[in-house]
């Protein structure tokens, strides 16, 4: 017995830092008739510090897909991160892109931060928390909007133009009711990083079991609104819920 339980707890180890360590890569296909060209994005959250992610095959996955549009939404570093060598090896993989960043909750708690947000400048990264910005690709009107964690109020964009809302905990986007914003970007829950296959997450950091929205892309009303499972963790612990991007092309109904 005490043989099966050590061969239980070694294969739990190997499974877990596969899970902690192996990205996975979700691209999705939105649809939207404010644009009448093809727009690629990439958003990354939730990355912890994970000094176990390979930075260049994250790298390399980036350039093949040559997003127009790259959004960091929220806990790059954790609470305690104090040596941010990694942190700019990360950031190295998108300073050739238009790339915006959103904080979350562990860069509130950090009293470390400001050398993240020196990274980010030195990086050539925008700090979008709490403002927004308009923009012209292909003669296509983009907005974009970020949220940072401590805020919750979304303020209504115009129905004009294609509307991004970037914010770390997807709670902002549900509680504020918005209508138009045509995408929206979140992460803050992992995924659940422990799921069951068929029934998902367990249970969510506000302590409810089951939770609607964990994981995934999902369509409210006019909205795509999606949650990533982030490429790290605070608690070195995935369970059925790897570590992952989203990358997503926007394109033209026609």
């Amino acid at each position: 017995m005490k043989i099966l339980f050590i061969l239980i707890l070694v294969f739990l180890c190997i499974y877990n830092y596969f899970q902690i360590s192996k990205f996975k890569v979700y691209t999705y296909n939105v649809y939207t008739n404010k644009i009448r060209n093809n727009l690629r994005i990439i958003r990354i959250s939730d990355f912890h510090d994970n000094a176990l992610i390979d930075l260049k095959k994250l790298k390399k996955s980036i350039e093949d897909f040559d997003p127009h549009l790259v959004f960091l939404t929220g806990d790059i570093i954790s609470r305690n991160t104090s040596e941010f060598s990694n942190i700019s090896n990360f950031l190295n993989c998108f300073c050739e892109y238009d790339t915006y960043f959103v904080n979350g909750n562990h860069e509130l708690e950090n009293e470390l931060k400001n050398k993240l947000y020196m990274l980010l400048k030195r990086h050539n990264i925008k700090d979008l928390n709490n403002s927004g910005v308009c923009l012209s690709l292909f003669n296509d009107k983009i907005f974009i909007s970020g949220i940072s964690f401590e805020n919750n109020e979304v303020e209504e964009p115009s129905k004009e133009s294609y509307n991004i809302l970037a914010c770390h905990n997807p709670q902002t986007f549900i509680a504020s009711k918005t209508a138009n914003y045509d995408l929206v970007l979140s992460g803050h829950k992992h995924g659940g990083q422990v799921r069951l296959p068929y029934f998902g997450q367990i249970i969510d950091h506000d302590f409810t079991f089951f939770p609607k929205y964990s994981k995934g892309l999902y369509k409210i009303k006019n909205t795509y609104f999606n949650i990533d499972s982030g490429l790290g963790q605070n608690i070195n612990l995935r369970l059925n819920c790897k570590i992952s991007y989203s990358r997503f092309k926007v394109k033209p109904i026609k």
